[in-house]
Order: C-alpha cells, then structure tokens, then sequence
C-alpha cells in the first residue's frame, strides 16, 4: 500500500493543475508561426531576466557590476551583453545563483551524473518540474504513445543491490508503469525479467540507451522474441550501433530525448529521424567548436535556479540544411 501511495503522490505533484495548463501551452506554441514563436521567446526571456534582476543575488550584482539593466536584454539577440556561466561558476556561487523567495520551501535538488566533468547540484522549483514532465508527455504522445503500458529501465533503486531473486521490479498503477532494475539485469536474472515482461505485455520502452542495448542483447543470445510499438531513450548518448541493434532487436525505431538536470535546452527527435531545439522549452545558442556546436542554454521556467547562458560542455554534431519548423531548429 505504501509503495502504491508514493507513486500517486509522486504523479499528483508532477502533474497537477500547472501540468495540463503548461501541456496546453506547449500545444499552442507548437502551431505557431516563426514571427509568432520569436515574439515568445522574447517575451519569457525578458520575464526571466528581470525575475533575476530582483531575486538572484549572482545576477544582481553581475547586472550591476556590467551596468546592464534588466530592460536592456529585450530579445535573443540581446543575450551577447551576458557573460557565459560555467559550472564552475554555478558550484562555486551555488547559494548566490539560488532565488530569494518563499517559494525556497518547496524547491527540490537535483544533480547531474557528471559525464562530461564533475558532478553538480541545481535547484528546480515547482513549475518547472510541471514543465519539464508537461514537454516529455507532449513529446511522448506526439511520437504516437498514448498512456500504454510500459516498461522502465533507468536508474531507479528498486530493490537491494545484494537482492538475488525477483522480484526485480515495482508496479506504478499511477502510470501503468513496471518499473525495473538496471542493476539486477544479467543473464542469470533474464528468465525472471523475461517472464514479467511477456506476462505484463508492456507496449513503451523508456529506457537508458545502455540498459535498452542489454535488455535486446539478453533477448537475442537467449533467442527469444518481442516488439514494442514505442521506444524511448534518454539521459545517455544514443550512438547509432545501439539505436541500430536495439530498433532491429525490437522491431521498433527509437524516439530520443536530450536534455539535463539544468534544464536548459531539450532536443527531440521527430519521425523522420532528425533531431529538433524545442524551442517552447528555452533559448539554446549553438557555439561552433571542435566537435560541432555546443550548446548554451537559458531557461525559460525555472525560478528556483534560473540560469542565463549556461554552457552545458554537449555538443551536437551539425546543423541540419533543413527547412525550419514552426516549433523547433532541425539538428542531426
């Protein structure tokens, strides 16, 4: 019962009242044109500049020391009078880069894994988690996925590490989720999987692209079958022997999602395969360097620990010779 419990509770403050209002909001940016989407941008740009102006003790005293004014960052391209911020900057002013408001109470910690350097702590707030849950759903069910019966392979500590027999999964009717452990995915623990998985007929896979890869490699080497009608990915590199293996293995093509505990910038990959900026989300500045472009990101919803310009350190390989979308910038 308590396990139930904390799946409804965790459901009910990602998705309550904010979470369908920012649903559809994300719905109407999407039909806008690109004169239209500029002009909204520029306008949740501005609110979350000022917001820093007069609550964030790090951009107080940045805007004052570089005599810029609030009203003097109008639009995207305004942005250039700011400095970058670096993580080391944001580890370093954590504190000073944290909201002054009431809201402080509620905000929830989150960090990075450290991939692309050390790990980081951020701050989001409550809106900002209604958003970010409000854009993946929209994503999800954009990319055909209506609420079916899926199966989790990501990082979350079902059970003991030390635990050698199942069960190796929880149920969140919240969801009509199974969630299952990465960490006890091998061949010897397979059968059990197995046995779940063809018993519960899950439709979605969401998964890290590594856990994704081991799951089709214990189904082929065991010589058994399955397709799943949507795959998602996340929160790793998708490199393209994976996404290949994976999508044959599982009769099914993957939709893949970048973003970061930030929550700076998040790119998606439509239909025909391309990745796209969801530009509803943030502004994202792409610098040219050796590796492509990085991305720098500035948020649009989060209050807790707003941050302009914030260098992420991930690269996207190029821009995409593509005609632009109402709702994103093509990328591959």
């Amino acid at each position: 019962m308590r396990k139930t419990a904390k799946y409804w509770l965790k459901k009910l403050y990602r998705h309550s009242f904010s979470f369908k209002r920012y649903y559809r909001q994300i719905e109407q940016i999407s039909q806008l044109d690109p004169i239209e989407l500029h002009r909204y941008q520029n306008a949740q740009l501005q609110q979350v500049v000022s917001y820093c102006a007069h609550k964030v003790p790090f951009y107080k005293s940045l805007f004052k020391e570089a005599g810029i004014k609030p009203e003097h960052i109008k639009t995207t391209s305004d942005l250039k009078h700011l400095p970058i911020l670096d993580k080391q900057v944001v580890r370093e002013q954590f504190n000073r880069l944290t909201a002054e408001s009431w809201e402080q109470l509620f905000y929830r910690k989150a960090s990075t894994s450290g991939s692309s350097g050390s790990p980081s702590n951020f701050l989001r707030d409550f809106q900002s988690i209604n958003f970010e849950n409000a854009a993946i759903w929209h994503y999800w069910n954009q990319s055909g996925d209506c609420h079916g019966r899926r199966i989790t392979l990501r990082g979350e500590r079902i059970c003991p590490v030390e635990q050698t027999e199942p069960p190796f999964w929880q149920y969140n009717p919240a969801n009509n989720e199974l969630i299952m452990s990465i960490y006890h995915l091998s061949p010897q623990n397979f059968p059990a999987y197995l046995e779940k998985i063809r018993e519960f007929q899950p439709e979605v896979l969401y998964c890290y692209p590594s856990a994704g890869y081991l799951l089709a490699k214990l189904f082929q080497d065991s010589n058994e079958n399955y397709a799943f009608k949507y795959i998602f990915t996340s929160s790793e590199s998708l490199e393209e022997p994976v996404r290949t293996f994976v999508e044959a293995t599982f009769h099914c093509k993957i939709h893949d999602w970048y973003g970061q505990a930030e929550r700076v910038a998040a790119i998606a990959q439509c239909s025909k395969g391309n990745y796209h900026i969801q530009e509803h989300y943030s502004w994202v500045e792409l610098t040219e360097n050796n590796d492509g472009y990085e991305i720098i990101g500035t948020t649009f919803h989060n209050r807790a620990m707003p941050l302009l310009r914030y260098r992420t350190h991930d690269a996207a390989a190029h821009i995409a010779q593509s005609e632009k979308s109402s709702d994103a910038r093509p990328l591959t």
